[in-house]
């Protein structure tokens, strides 16, 4: 395990060689330019937060667990959650 510093920019691979991953407390994960925060809620907490936004998917550390899930809006207009 690696404490990731302050101060690390972004880079990119032609292949995903690197997995950064928030064992707790609060970060954020960066895909395709866009900053997607990452921080502890329930999947309830995460369905409202979700509903408010035009974001098709949220990136949240279940709170119960305190493992990383994502909700996502599904074509029919319920949610969709994907945890371990």
């Amino acid at each position: 395990m690696v404490d990731i510093k302050a101060d690390s920019r972004a880079h990119f691979h032609k292949r995903m060689t690197e997995i950064y991953l928030v064992m707790e407390g609060e970060g954020e994960i960066e895909l395709d330019g866009t900053r997607y925060p990452v921080k502890p809620m329930t999947a309830e907490e995460a369905a409202l937060r979700l509903s408010g936004e035009s974001d098709q998917f949220l990136v949240f550390r279940d709170a119960d667990t305190s493992r990383l899930s994502v909700l996502y809006k599904r074509k029919d207009g319920n949610y969709g959650l994907i945890a371990p």
